[in-house]
């Protein structure tokens, strides 16, 4: 698959069919730039095209993701994240069979995953992706562990990371990541073996960022928002042992450590030891309430805590499984001003798929991206502002607009 540019020159993509088999795909871009990227995997059918002042190189692009503070920088600079989030790697063809055929996105989404998936996520606004990775999947000792489905990972980070978009790799650990045998709340002996699989192939970039475990699920006791002092000592010891599983492969990157409660909240929180000194947090702040859409709950979950150390919020968007009303629209500018005015970054839920039928709870920044295409012949087209119920409303437009001109709109669009 070629893609032409305005002044004349073509790129080389890879097909979701050539993904597959573990190839990063060529890219040559303005006559000045080809990167080749290749896993210890068979090579199949992405060949370099390069132009007559194109190079080769193997090196990142910068991107160097470190914390001072309570700021993220970016190559020293403060940085505010524009990401969007990806599942085409939440679960292996191993777990479709297991669990996943009335699921239909996560298939379609890991068919569909190619370089030009990437490149147009990038030509979105986004500068960050966040790219799930099922735990069982790349857990050494799991039944479903599968070392190709984790060499395309990498080869999808590693081209993401060379077209200049940092990279956020969540190992996940849940039902629909294939988890046949019940979860941890936080992370465990098997997330360990993960990053001890993964980092390897991965360190020496830090623009890549290592989120450590896809929303710890200790919960407040009933009845209160609250996580206990117990919970949170409970969180920090596992944070902790797979920081130092990190930090023993030789791994230097940024770390993300997500709140408790599935991600909702930061209140409370046990700081996490580094000996880097270099991890951030994250929330992910649906509106599952009324006080989560209206603001109430902002401060005390996240915007206090963003005063002490950097946060993002990790998962966000509108729900039509939960609260979405006449209210909802406002109240999205409102969140997107609010975190924004804290140097909050954001990852936009979702980028690679539409859920559909009963379980469609998700009113993401993409409306019609939900096309399976084996050939990888070309990618749907990107529609913005998903329906959250019947609100009329959905994300895409106004997040899509803080990022490429760098300011939250202060109306619905």
């Amino acid at each position: 698959m070629k893609r032409s540019f305005n002044n004349g020159t073509t790129q080389k993509l890879c097909s979701s069919r050539e993904f597959r088999s573990g190839v990063a795909s060529c890219r040559a871009v303005g006559s000045k730039l080809t990167v080749v990227l290749l896993l210890a995997v068979a090579a199949t059918g992405c060949q370099t095209r390069t132009t007559s002042n194109s190079a080769t190189v193997t090196a990142p692009p910068n991107g160097i993701i470190t914390v001072k503070g309570n700021q993220l920088l970016r190559d020293g600079e403060l940085w505010i994240p524009h990401g969007v989030q990806m599942i085409a790697f939440v679960a292996s063809p191993d777990a479709w069979t297991n669990y996943d055929l009335d699921k239909p996105w996560f298939q379609n989404a890991y068919n569909h995953f190619n370089n030009a998936e990437l490149d147009d996520a990038q030509a979105w606004g986004a500068d960050t992706v966040r790219m799930m990775l099922s735990q069982p999947a790349a857990d050494p000792q799991s039944p479903q562990y599968n070392a190709n489905f984790v060499s395309q990972y990498v080869v999808g980070v590693q081209y993401a990371r060379s077209i200049g978009l940092n990279v956020i790799v969540c190992v996940q650990d849940e039902t629909q990541s294939g988890q046949l045998n019940g979860t941890n709340p936080v992370p465990g002996a098997a997330t360990n073996r993960v990053w001890s699989e993964i980092v390897p192939m991965l360190k020496g970039d830090n623009g890549i960022i290592f989120e450590m475990y896809n929303e710890p699920s200790l919960n407040p006791p009933e009845g209160t928002d609250v996580n206990t002092p117990a919970q949170w000592q409970q969180y920090d010891a596992a944070m902790n042992a797979t920081i130092q599983v990190i930090r023993n492969a030789g791994a230097t990157n940024a770390l993300l450590a997500d709140g408790l409660w599935e991600g909702r909240t930061l209140q409370g929180l046990l700081p996490v030891t580094d000996p880097q000194n270099n991890v951030f947090y994250a929330v992910h702040p649906y509106f599952y309430t009324a006080n989560d859409q209206n603001g109430t709950n902002w401060p005390a979950y996240f915007g206090d805590i963003a005063s002490q150390y950097p946060v993002i919020a990790g998962e966000w968007s509108t729900l039509t499984g939960n609260v979405c009303n006449s209210d909802t629209s406002a109240a999205a500018v409102n969140f997107l001003q609010y975190i924004r005015s804290l140097n909050i970054g954001l990852v936009a839920v979702g980028y690679d798929y539409v859920k559909t039928g009963p379980d469609a709870n998700f009113g993401g920044i993409v409306s019609d991206y939900d096309a399976y295409m084996p050939d990888g012949a070309g990618v749907t087209t990107y529609l913005n502002s998903q329906t959250c119920a019947t609100a009329n409303f959905g994300p895409g437009r106004i997040v899509q607009s803080w990022y490429l001109n760098n300011a939250v709109p202060t109306s619905p669009m």
